[in-house]
């Protein structure tokens, strides 16, 4: 009777171990920077990423926190790319027309004069090879687009 006693505590042990680990984990608490290009509470372009981060927040219990840098804490606000491929910030918010002066291809994924309506541009980008294009330029730059929103603003994170 021994045996099985001690093999039942030593299964029991194990379940208790392995319930107990991920609850330790969930104590753990990831936080990221993001930089943006606004003035804080800039309308429309400033609440995206409040609104990203809150709805980041929630979705994760509060285990994942963003911490938003608006133009007036990094004082660079045309540098976004720049600081989030030195590894200064982890998420970038910004529009890739102000990095013409390093990639001169970088105007098309985003609005400019004379170019493509939102629609048109979003229908080259998802179904036309724009999305290809557009990681094959950035990843060689050492960053990576994480959202495209048809001719709007995107995301950027370190490669």
């Amino acid at each position: 009777m021994r045996p099985i006693s001690s093999r039942l505590s030593l299964v029991l042990g194990c379940m208790l171990l392995a319930v107990s680990l991920p609850l330790a984990a969930a104590d753990k608490v990831y936080r990221l920077k993001l930089a943006e290009t606004w003035p804080p509470n800039y309308p429309i372009l400033g609440d995206t990423t409040k609104n990203l981060a809150v709805i980041v927040k929630k979705m994760s219990n509060g285990r994942l926190v963003i911490r938003i840098d608006s133009k007036n804490k990094h004082k660079a606000p045309l540098g976004i790319f720049d600081m989030v491929k030195a590894g200064q910030y982890d998420i970038g918010h910004s529009a890739s027309y102000y990095w013409k002066g390093k990639d001169p291809n970088s105007l098309f994924f985003t609005t400019m004069p004379f170019g493509m309506t939102a629609p048109e541009q979003y229908g080259w980008f998802y179904y036309g090879g724009g999305l290809e294009l557009m990681e094959k330029g950035f990843c060689a730059s050492g960053c990576k687009p994480n959202q495209y929103t048809g001719g709007r603003t995107l995301y950027i994170t370190g490669t």
